[in-house]
Order: structure tokens, then sequence, then C-alpha cells
């Protein structure tokens, strides 16, 4: 098994994300614009990873129409833009694999595999071979910032299970490249 990178998803880089405040979208003299302090409360990691260094965000304004609503005036939003350093580089990952958020992130270690500990007979299941294999995976390389994570993303007791080592429980299937993980499998 291949160690596989472990990272925090974040916005694609060289990206922006729409900043509003409260339920308006548009604003006014009286209501001013949002600013990067509301960038980084919508998206706390913006800020730890600007903190970092590794991307820089910039606030761009600009009056919009949209089509759907011609009849409505046009609105003035705000958006952060997003641009990944040269010090972001080497950790960014633009296709990161993540169950729950899939996309682009920067990477903090490797899950390398310490042990295998049981496996089932490979059965067939909707056409391809499966088999359980229960096993043990631990965090290795991994890099010195990711410490100023936990506090802003709450990485503390994750990182230390995946330091010390998990026992984990997962279906893998035979492909012509060898067992996969179940949820890599056509990717």
């Amino acid at each position: 098994m291949d160690t596989q990178p472990l990272c925090v998803a974040v916005t694609d880089a060289n990206s922006e994300v729409r900043i509003t405040r409260g339920f308006d979208s548009g604003y006014s003299d009286a209501k001013p614009a949002p600013t990067i302090d509301d960038a980084f409360r919508k998206i706390p990691l913006l800020k730890t990873f600007s903190d970092q260094g590794f991307i820089t965000v910039a606030m761009e304004t600009r009056t919009e129409s949209n089509p759907e609503w011609p009849n409505n005036p046009p609105q003035t939003s705000t958006y952060a833009k997003v641009s990944i350093t040269d010090a972001g580089k080497p950790f960014y990952k633009p296709d990161i694999f993540s169950p729950i958020t899939p996309g682009a992130g920067f990477c903090y270690a490797k899950m390398a595999l310490v042990e295998i500990g049981q496996f089932t007979e490979p059965s067939e299941m909707r056409g391809v071979q499966v088999s359980r294999v229960s096993f043990t995976q631990k965090a290795v390389e991994v890099q010195p910032w990711v410490e100023k994570l936990e506090a802003g993303y709450g990485l503390g007791t994750r990182l230390k299970r995946q330091i010390e080592g998990q026992k984990v429980t997962a279906a893998f299937v035979l492909t012509n490249e060898g067992w996969v993980h179940e949820k890599m499998f056509g990717r």
C-alpha cells in the first residue's frame, strides 16, 4: 500500500470566495463593504494559511447583475481572492482525496501502513473482487507547521491519533494495478 497524503481541505488556490455581511450581499455608504476580517471569520482556514504564508488573500469589489433576475438592480459584491504563494506550493495539492470535502488542500503528513492484522478471503461483489482488511496505519513525515493549525482547525486529537497509529478496517478492491481502498476505486 502506498502512503497517502493527509491534507487539510481549503478553497481552491487561485480562486475567489464571495463574502457577505449578514443576509444582504449588497452594501451602501451606510453599510460598508466586507473586509478581509469578514473573509477570515467566514473561512478561518484562510487566516490560518495566510498567517502561515501559504496563501495571499485580497479583497475585490465589483458590481454584478443577476441574469436570472434582469429586473433587479445590480448588486455590489465583495470577493476574497485567494492566491497560493511560493511558500505554499510544496504543500499544495489541487486534487486531494477526502471523502468529506474532496478538492484542493495543503498536505501536512502521509499515512503509512504499519501492519496488516487480518483480511477476509476475496469474494465477488458487483463484478469485482473485494476483501475486508484490518490494518494499522500512522502518520509519517509530519510537517512542523501543522502544530499551528491545531488551534484553528482542531487537528490536535486527530493528529495525535494519526501519529500514534490507528487501527482501521476497510474494504479493498482488486484492480489491474493491485488492491486499492474502496474509496479510491474508480478514481
